[in-house]
């Protein structure tokens, strides 16, 4: 009886864990010239964020970083609250994406005063449409600025230089001017 209870559990936790591979496994790692892919996901108040509603709206920041409250995540996320002001001007909209809980990100977004929205991912949806990849378990930080016709005009992968992904971001859309 034992037996039996045992293999159903080991099948069981194999399914689970095949599973979460595949919801974690990106399809393709999207760079410049691709176009925006479509996902539904919530914000720091549980509001849903639809990357299609964003077409034609004007330029799109969207950002990856892997943790709420760490060291060169925090630089990232401060780093576009910086430049936010000039972003904003040259009429960017900024979204940073974690697969960290809306929880997370509420407390996070309120400590910081940060001008713009956090999206929670914790299903990996958009992380795994632009196939974002982790490092030593860790989610990669990079950051895609995307025209108002939903391609992506600029790509910055950095793991180490969280700082810098706004300043290069910013320069980048000053440059098109």
């Amino acid at each position: 009886m034992h037996l039996r209870l045992f293999k159903k559990y080991i099948i069981w936790v194999s399914l689970f864990f095949v599973g979460e591979i595949i919801a974690q496994t990106p399809v393709k790692h999207l760079s410049t010239g691709d176009s925006l892919p479509y996902f539904s996901i919530p914000d720091q108040d549980g509001k849903l964020f639809n990357s299609k509603a964003q077409k034609g709206k004007g330029i799109l920041i969207i950002f990856f970083y892997p943790k709420d409250n760490a060291n060169i995540s925090t630089k990232q996320v401060l780093g576009f609250k910086e430049h936010f002001k000039g972003l904003e001007e040259e009429g960017a909209t900024i979204v940073g994406i974690n697969p960290g809980s809306i929880e997370s990100h509420k407390s996070f977004h309120q400590n910081n005063k940060l001008p713009y929205l956090l999206l929670s991912d914790k299903d990996y949806k958009a992380i795994n449409l632009f196939g974002i990849k982790s490092t030593m378990g860790t989610l990669n930080r990079e950051t895609y600025v995307l025209d108002y016709t939903g391609k992506i005009v600029f790509h910055m992968d950095s793991y180490l230089e969280g700082a810098k992904h706004a300043e290069e971001a910013l320069k980048y859309i000053k440059s098109q001017d």
